[in-house]
């Protein structure tokens, strides 16, 4: 199969919501090989990702008052982000923080 195919391939699952059954008889090929390609898809937009920067001693700023407020803001980030936790809870009726149906030690 051509490199324009595939590509025609990949749009139709995309786009369309086509399963690989219907795409293999679409395009004459096994749904092996539709699986191959789609598989080969997503290893390739993995690569593609570029790996988040590190900060550097270098960029950190060195005013106090922008390090306070930075922490600030990373605090109320927490406090919401266990707030929405806590709601989340209460509302689906069991412990969200709590591992569930973990194996008993020997």
């Amino acid at each position: 199969m051509e490199k324009a195919q595939r590509l025609l391939l990949i749009k139709d699952y995309e786009t369309k919501g086509l399963t690989y059954r219907i795409l293999a008889r679409k395009y004459d090929v096994s749904v092996g090989y539709i699986s191959k390609v789609m598989k080969s898809k997503k290893e390739h937009q993995l690569r593609q990702v570029e790996p988040v920067p590190v900060a550097k001693e270098d960029d950190l700023p060195d005013d106090v008052k922008q390090l306070k407020e930075e922490i600030r803001k990373l605090r109320l980030k927490v406090e919401l982000q266990d707030i929405i936790i806590d709601i989340s809870s209460k509302e689906m009726g069991f412990d969200l923080r709590k591992k569930r149906g973990t194996r008993q030690s020997r």
